[in-house]
């Protein structure tokens, strides 16, 4: 191993070998560290988005928008199932509008309800908006 190789996995964030070993707790705390606002934590999620990029493969990032009660959450759920039956492996963030009051998610119960979070190959987290309109 370089020098170089050497000092870049001494320094590399401690969720990234777990991150990438497909440990659920680690990616947990990986969106946690992302979704911070602290300038310390922006620093290391910059990083670490950065050490985990080179190692996305054939990953594809979808999104789905929708006025309420179009079925979001039905189209989820079915086409997430349909990748699972077919050997592939899913997660879902679902960016949901943030309460004003508490900050978090106002519709955390139906996208955290989804079938494939229960599964190992699946998972499903919402996260609040945080006031934040971006795609």
């Amino acid at each position: 191993m370089s020098e170089a190789a050497a000092k870049t996995d001494k320094s590399a964030d401690p969720l990234l070998a777990p991150l990438l070993a497909g440990d659920r707790r680690a990616l947990a705390q990986a969106i946690t560290l992302i979704e911070s606002t602290r300038a310390d934590h922006r620093e290391r999620a910059d990083a670490l988005l950065a050490a985990v990029l080179p190692h996305t493969g054939k990953s594809v990032r979808l999104g789905i928008t929708g006025v309420p009660g179009v079925g979001k959450s039905t189209f989820i759920e079915r086409f997430g199932l349909g990748l699972l039956e077919r050997g592939r492996s899913l997660a879902v963030l679902a960016i949901d509008p943030s309460s004003k009051r508490g900050g978090g998610s106002i519709a955390a119960g139906r996208s955290g309800g989804l079938r494939h979070g229960d599964r190992r190959d699946g998972g499903s987290r919402p996260v609040g908006d945080r006031g934040l309109r971006h795609g």
